[in-house]
């Protein structure tokens, strides 16, 4: 009784530990399929190319959406200067409801406060660059390329 009492128990823990699991955005870009999840409180970037699958935890709350200047492809920029193909920005930490109503930003607009750049090297490297903090940046409105330019260098 004891085994079977271990065994349900470990068998709701588990269904539990995946309902926490959600993904929030896809894209495409530079031959990788990305996809970003929140999986108990932290935002995890899901890279597959062609060889490799690998995950990386990303140093932003959750919900995190790539950013996109009204287009179904991630805003990037390409910095040859740095040997980077492409940078795109991941935005999260959720801007809370005085800000969204100082600004008068819409319910249904997705904005954040904090980005990380996903940087694609020459080399074919896949890195999680630096983050930016504070200000507002919407889901879908896109950034000025100098915060671009600040994440791939």
């Amino acid at each position: 009784m004891r085994n079977l009492t271990f065994i349900l128990i470990t068998l709701l823990t588990a269904a539990c530990n995946a309902s926490d699991k959600k993904v929030t955005d896809r894209a495409e870009i530079e031959g990788h399929s990305l996809i970003l999840e929140t999986d108990k409180g932290i935002c995890i970037l899901h890279i597959k190319d062609k060889e490799l699958f690998s995950s990386k935890a990303l140093d932003i709350a959750p919900p995190c959406f790539f950013l996109r200047q009204g287009t179904q492809e991630p805003q990037s920029f390409s910095y040859p200067d740095n040997d980077i193909l492409s940078v795109i920005m991941v935005v999260g930490s959720p801007a809370p409801q005085e800000k969204r109503e100082r600004w008068g930003i819409r319910e249904e607009t997705i904005c954040g406060e904090n980005r990380q750049g996903i940087l694609f090297k020459e080399s074919g490297e896949v890195v999680a660059g630096k983050t930016l903090k504070g200000g507002l940046v919407c889901k879908d409105k896109g950034a000025d390329e100098k915060d671009f330019w600040y994440l791939a260098h």
